[in-house]
């Protein structure tokens, strides 16, 4: 924790000074608590193992598994990685609880587990809710996963935390050491607002029935609008993405 002072904030334990300070705490941050920020409220929850030795998957392909049932308001999937290690994992909306054994039997259909060793296990919190509300008070900020600053659809938070940190450094930076206008104020104005997103985020939540999902993944339009979506850096918000949909559309380039 930390306590306001005069000159800026006392953290607790060491009894360092600090004259700005960032919450980048996670999902349930505590720097929101302490100060009265916005809090994240909708989330998915998330459990991965690794494996090695699985054998049959296409060490060049995300393999994504949609399943209403184990994994409502999100995807399974199966990550190859380096070395023959993969990923495999699931999230579903809360309150549901992901099942990993369940999803693993289902896999067993699929890749072969035969001489496949768990080496290791995870699982955590992901904010969907979009952005929170306050982001900022006087002399604090929030990003990251802390500031809700996660794609309320593809569940994808690592570009936004590392944008937002470079961000938040640089006018904390320009605040402190050349007067420049509030850090909070200045992040505002360039903090994604996700509505596209958080509009499909709702209809993926009600659910759709898995044999409809199966019949759109296999048309043109179903793949160009999901690569924009989940793989695109800034999806349809940018020109790039657009020209990239319309040549999945009209030309048939994958």
């Amino acid at each position: 924790g930390a306590r306001r002072g005069a000159e800026g904030f006392e953290l607790a334990g060491g009894g360092e000074r600090v004259r700005y300070l960032v919450g980048a705490d996670g999902p349930h941050s505590a720097v929101a608590a302490e100060f009265g920020l916005g809090r994240n409220t909708e989330f998915l929850l998330g459990i991965e193992a690794e494996y090695e030795g699985i054998a049959g998957i296409d060490p060049d392909r995300l393999h994504c598994f949609l399943d209403r049932r184990l994994a409502r308001g999100y995807i399974g999937w199966v990550v190859p990685g380096y070395g023959g290690l993969v990923q495999v994992g699931l999230a579903c909306r809360r309150p549901d609880k992901p099942d990993l054994p369940a999803f693993l039997r289902k896999l067993t259909r699929v890749f072969d587990f035969g001489a496949a060793r768990r080496i290791g296990r995870r699982g955590g919190l992901i904010p969907v809710g979009g952005p929170v509300t306050p982001s900022a008070a006087r002399g604090v900020v929030l990003i990251g996963d802390a500031g809700g600053l996660v794609s309320p659809l593809s569940a994808g938070g690592i570009h936004t935390a590392l944008d937002s940190g470079w961000a938040a450094a640089q006018a904390i930076a320009d605040y402190l050491s050349e007067g420049a206008g509030d850090p909070g104020r200045a992040l505002a104005r360039h903090r994604p607002r996700f509505l596209f997103k958080r509009l499909l985020r709702r209809a993926f939540d009600h659910g759709v029935p898995d044999p409809l999902v199966d019949a759109a993944l296999n048309t043109r339009a179903f793949t160009a609008l999901a690569r924009s979506v989940y793989f695109h850096h800034r999806g349809l918000r940018s020109a790039e993405g657009w020209r990239d949909l319309a040549q999945t559309l009209f030309r048939g380039q994958q």
